[in-house]
Formats: C-alpha cells, sequence, structure tokens
C-alpha cells in the first residue's frame, strides 16, 4: 500500500495482478518524467528488473505502461511512487499510446468536470500465455491486454456512477504460433 495506490503483487508474472487507486482534480497534474526504479519495499527475486524491459518494445511491440498512471499523480508529492517497476505492465505500444492513453485522461477528465474522485481498479488480463519479455526471466508472463473498472462518487457521495472498461486487445502472436 502507497500513499496513492494499492496493489497485489503476483511472484509468477513479478508485476501487480491488480492496481487500484483514486484519482481527484487535486492529484492530477501534466504527465512528468518516467524515471522508473525497482520497488524497495520487495525483494530482488520479487519484482523484475529494468533490464527485463530491454528490447521488448522492438521485439514484442510493448511499452512499459502505467497501472495507476503518473499524471494521474503529479499534482501530489508522491508523483514518482508510480515508477516503481511494480506499478507497470508491459502493454502492446498500440494499447498503451491508444485506447489505454485515452481511457486514462478521460478518468482525470471525469474528476476535473464532475470534481468528484474516480476509484479505478486495473490490472493485466492473462488469458492467453503470451511470450516472455525478452530479458526476462524464463517464467515471466506478459499479459495480452488490460482491464480498468472505474466508479465515481459525488461530492455528497449520494450518487454513484460505476463503468467497465476493456480497451480492445490490439493483435499480437501468442507463444508457439507459427506463421502458415
Amino acid at each position: 500500500m502507497r500513499e496513492i495506490y494499492t496493489l497485489s503483487s503476483d511472484d509468477l508474472s513479478k508485476m501487480a495482478d491488480w492496481v487500484a487507486y483514486r484519482v481527484t482534480p487535486a492529484s492530477i497534474g501534466s504527465s512528468g518524467d518516467r524515471e522508473w526504479h525497482a520497488d524497495p519495499w520487495l525483494s530482488v527475486d520479487e519484482r523484475l528488473t529494468l533490464e527485463a524491459y530491454a528490447g521488448a518494445n522492438r521485439t514484442l511491440h510493448v511499452d512499459r505502461g502505467h497501472q495507476a498512471p503518473l499524471a494521474s499523480f503529479f499534482g501530489t508529492p508522491f508523483a514518482s511512487e508510480t515508477n516503481v517497476l511494480f506499478n507497470l505492465t508491459p502493454q502492446a505500444s498500440a494499447l498503451n499510446q491508444g485506447p489505454w492513453n485515452a481511457l486514462q485522461a478521460q478518468e482525470r477528465e471525469l474528476a476535473r468536470r464532475l470534481n468528484v474522485a474516480v476509484y479505478v481498479y486495473t490490472g493485466p488480463l492473462f488469458e492467453r500465455l503470451m511470450a516472455p519479455l525478452p530479458s526476462g526471466p524464463a517464467l515471466q508472463r506478459v499479459p495480452r491486454t488490460s482491464s480498468s473498472l472505474e466508479r465515481c462518487l459525488t461530492p455528497s457521495s449520494r450518487h454513484a456512477r460505476d463503468g467497465f472498461a476493456r480497451p480492445e486487445p490490439v493483435t499480437r502472436r501468442p507463444l508457439g504460433h507459427r506463421p502458415r
């Protein structure tokens, strides 16, 4: 548990099973530097290293995607906590830079426009086994896509609006795929 989000870690994937966070108008800022670092709360055998992502963009077409996004917390003194490796998931570049980025921007816009807290529960979906990170551990898994569940509360907390978003997955070849 951190000041701005909570997550559950997975020893097999060495990524978060899920991340939960709250976006408020006051927490939002412009996206700052992405200085990735290992999670100091976890031992070396419980986490991936930055080196595990070496070559992943080129070979798998994946980005290091935030689960709790930096821009949603740049208005707080804790924004750098979003840059720990456990808060990121390898996401298809087209997903991370397209629908996933748009979804996170909508969370911020909703918080600002309605002046509410938006509660988000997000995480990777391992619907089928994908190729591991090129420089990662042998058992490390890469998710096919990600999902997000959101709840918006009005200042009076009498009205809630829920939504589930699962950006369309970007087609990638599964592990063992052989072209015909």
